[in-house]
């Protein structure tokens, strides 16, 4: 028996390694879907420096769907849907249609068979886990988006100042000028 008991454990994560593999890329396609008028990420067959914005998110899909199914440290996923978060803050859209996405990784869980076959207690679990880290990408989002805000006010203080300090008589003066 123990030999079918190792086969057994063995079909198993194979069946979960490929459901992660299937909630990651259809949950890259969930964000390319809900692009709008904002960047689309794309597919990454030509690597991580010709389309970075979609190697982080392929990258982040596989962990993010490892740590929702299977558990493990919540640490370890987050510096990389951080990134997935600040990424989509980046596309020109409005903060719905870009958390959209990661809204609708519950579907995608939801949807496989892998999922299903969890008891209530794991699938509670599993659920959990997405809603923590639904949460965490909405935070990250908000404080990015705060940021670029800030950094666009300052923008806009100096080129004001700039154009004041232009329009001083001394400064007309020295370029031959007049007020």
């Amino acid at each position: 028996e123990p030999p079918n008991a190792v086969y057994g454990e063995r079909k198993s994560m194979a069946s979960v390694e490929q459901a992660i593999g299937k909630m990651a890329e259809r949950w890259s396609e969930c964000i390319d879907q809900f692009a709008g008028s904002g960047c689309s990420i794309g597919k990454s067959a030509s690597g991580r420096y010709a389309n970075p914005a979609a190697y982080h998110v392929e990258n982040t899909a596989g962990k993010l769907a490892s740590y929702i199914l299977v558990g493990g440290d919540f640490d370890d996923v987050m510096k990389e849907l951080d990134d997935v978060a600040r990424i989509m803050v980046l596309r020109d859209e409005p903060a719905s249609a870009s958390m959209v996405s990661f809204m609708k990784l519950r579907d995608v869980l939801t949807g496989e068979a892998a999922f299903s076959k969890l008891d209530e207690k794991d699938r509670d679990a599993a659920l959990a886990r997405l809603d923590e880290c639904f949460l965490r990408a909405m935070d990250t989002y908000v404080q990015s988006r705060e940021k670029i805000l800030q950094i666009s006010i300052e923008e806009l203080k100096k080129r004001n100042m700039m154009l004041e300090k232009m329009q001083d008589e001394p400064y007309l003066k020295a370029r031959g000028m007049q007020a």
